[in-house]
């Protein structure tokens, strides 16, 4: 019997409209199917998602379906983690697709230069594009100078809080299970930017290429429509992850700069929620009120938009907030 080299892990809640295209395109990378397996995680679907993959599951030997009570993608992918046992790991959303053989190449390169990270790219294609096929369907391996680097000078050079998807990665399985890096349960919204930070932080060779392998399907129902203030107090729990990470890692001069820039970066999409949408706004004093509670010592000392978040942070935030609101009615005509 071969090694297991891959494990794909698949949350699925309610997604009978994408789980099957989805899954064909897993099975579409030139993989033999005892090099692999796919862990998928009931993650208490109540609609017809999983009578089709009972249905796909007769095809395939190598798929796990592991189920369990709604509790969020976070607990549904940590549970995949404890289950794989594949050299590498990963993360597919049910309602994205993987490119055609795009998989097979990344996997050489990792385990050719014994990678705990290799990332690659994600392209962002709308719905409707990918329902009449306007996607790539392949794509060329390129040429590129190979450079294994830290996970620390990682983080620094290309960590990204606007990119914080942990599908961009393969990941060592034996680093997510040594460093107990796992996704922070509990929250439903930017679990990635944790999770990512960690392994990166974490990494002791890594190798970034010019190469997209994953398809991210934007939906109709996209995360602005369906904001609500438990993904803001998640964020607030995000923001208090890092800032531990901060204080404990012994970062470098740019490290602390790097995660300051990304706490700020968090902390900046809350604000935006909370100035923007009328809905949010009267829980602003909630919202802001969870974070220092959190985090109380939370700053930032970098350029001068750091500090001015800062000051209004600490002593005048819903004055701040309001500022912002009115400001956007009437650039909206709310």
């Amino acid at each position: 019997m071969k090694n297991i080299l891959l494990s794909i892990i698949i949350p699925v809640y309610n997604v009978e409209k994408y789980i099957l295209p989805c899954l064909e395109s897993v099975f579409k990378q030139e993989l033999e199917e005892d090099e692999f397996e796919v862990i998928l995680v009931d993650d208490g679907c109540t609609d017809n998602t999983i009578n089709i993959v009972s249905d796909f599951i007769k095809l395939h030997a190598n798929i796990n379906l592991i189920r369990q009570s709604n509790q969020g993608p976070s607990t549904a992918r940590n549970k995949g983690i404890q289950n794989a046992i594949g050299e590498y790991i990963l993360f597919v959303d049910s309602d994205d697709l993987l490119i055609t053989n795009s998989l097979k190449p990344m996997l050489k390169l990792a385990m050719d230069k014994q990678l705990d990270i290799l990332k690659a790219n994600v392209v962002t294609i709308d719905n409707k594009n990918v329902q009449k096929g306007l996607y790539p369907q392949s794509v060329n391996w390129p040429s590129f100078n190979e450079c294994v680097i830290c996970g620390n000078d990682a983080f620094i050079l290309y960590y990204n809080p606007d990119e914080s998807y942990s599908c961009m990665n393969l990941f060592k399985r034996t680093l997510l299970r040594d460093n107990g890096i796992i996704y922070p349960e509990g929250i439903n919204f930017a679990e990635d930017v944790a999770f990512t930070i960690h392994a990166y932080l974490n990494a002791k060779r890594f190798m970034a290429i010019p190469y997209t392998h994953y398809i991210y399907r934007r939906n109709d129902s996209s995360i602005m429509s369906t904001m609500n203030i438990n993904k803001l107090k998640g964020m607030n729990t995000i923001i208090t992850y890092l800032h531990k990470i901060k204080n404990e890692a012994g970062l470098s001069i740019d490290g602390n700069k790097k995660m300051d820039e990304t706490m700020h970066a968090c902390l900046s999409v809350n604000l935006w929620y909370l100035s923007h949408y009328t809905s949010l706004y009267p829980q602003r004093k909630e919202v802001i009120a969870d974070l220092k509670k959190k985090c109380p010592n939370l700053s930032f000392n970098g350029n001068m938009k750091q500090r001015i978040t800062t000051f209004f942070y600490k002593y005048m935030p819903s004055v701040y907030i309001s500022f912002r609101y009115l400001t956007a009615k009437r650039k909206y005509n709310q």
